[in-house]
């Protein structure tokens, strides 16, 4: 747990935003999955797992790192020391999670040793929701019911299994939500439109961006029917809309100068996502809001100096 946050207990965890998970493993097919720790904002929360051989052995991953064309291993960076670690070709081949009874609009799990000598690796799995769908999650400590089904290796050639278990638990979600906000009313290109940056806000897991734009949107998700029923348009137009809408590029600053790309070209790959949703306001522009989570990492919301929009557009001073 430490290698992802940094030290954390169980007495001082919540403290720093970071919700120890005392007791709570499963146990199948030797293996025994226990929750370790959570963190989170309202819309999204990484949960991270240690998965040990009931029988003490370690892991042979040697084999198991994922490389890139060029052979470099694809690293997962964790901790607030630069510290990185090879993620491995292992995954289960079924994930289920729900929130309080919500699914998840996105989800992620990524698997890495912190100590090859030891009997466990590290599981680190993302959770994200949609805008309100746990607003009646949080006057109580919400759990999350997740299940995790056949853990495989694979590679191009496909998988293989490696134990054949089932592990469910139920996580408890007691972290602080931990954020800082950024002055808004920043104006931005998007798609040869002028856009106006609304509302932006940084979590230890995500960057949530609001933004008009002086165009009205072709595509509304979630649109209502007359008759009250939710609208759902094709795949192909909303990937049009979100494309004409999407922004080029979005990067987190800290304070110790590091520049983090969360949306964008990234080292000749892009990273991010769609926007989260697209609508439409009382004077007929389209609003966008993206909910980007930190693909690799958890930072420290004290820590970031700045958002950058475009490559160009510092959006914003913090407001502390």
């Amino acid at each position: 747990m430490s290698d992802l946050f940094g030290p954390v207990s169980a007495e001082t965890a919540q403290s720093e935003g970071v919700a120890a998970v005392p007791g709570v493993s499963c146990t199948d097919a030797g293996l025994t999955l226990t929750a370790e720790a959570a963190v989170g904002d309202a819309r999204s929360c990484v949960i991270v797992y240690s998965l040990s051989t009931v029988d003490g052995d370690a892991f042979d991953t040697a084999g198991l790192v994922v490389k890139s064309r060029t052979g470099d291993a694809y690293l997962l960076s964790v901790g607030g020391e630069g510290d990185a670690y090879p993620l491995l070709s292992l995954a289960f081949s079924e994930v289920e999670a729900r929130v309080n009874g919500e699914m998840p609009c996105e989800t992620s799990l990524s698997l890495y040793d912190a100590d090859p000598s030891d009997n466990a690796v590290q599981v680190v799995q993302r959770l994200v929701f949609g805008e309100g769908q746990l607003d009646g999650a949080w006057g109580a400590v919400p759990v999350a019911s997740v299940r995790f089904s056949r853990l495989c290796t694979w590679d191009t050639s496909g998988e293989e299994t490696i134990a054949d278990g089932t592990w469910e638990l139920e996580v408890p979600l007691a972290y602080t939500q931990r954020s800082c906000a950024f002055t808004a009313g920043q104006t931005v290109s998007v798609g040869g439109h002028d856009a106006q940056v609304t509302a932006l806000e940084m979590s230890p897991v995500s960057v949530h961006v609001r933004y008009t734009v002086d165009t009205a949107p072709l595509v509304t998700y979630g649109a209502q029917s007359s008759d009250g029923q939710g609208v759902q348009p094709d795949a192909g137009s909303i990937n049009r809309e979100a494309q004409r809408l999407a922004l080029a590029s979005l990067d987190v600053v800290m304070r110790d100068g590091e520049r983090i790309r969360v949306l964008g070209i990234d080292d000749g790959q892009y990273v991010g996502a769609m926007p989260s949703s697209i609508g439409r306001n009382a004077n007929g522009q389209a609003v966008v809001t993206y909910d980007l989570t930190l693909a690799d990492r958890v930072v420290d919301p004290d820590e970031v100096e700045a958002v950058v929009i475009n490559d160009a557009v510092e959006a914003g001073e913090r407001v502390d």
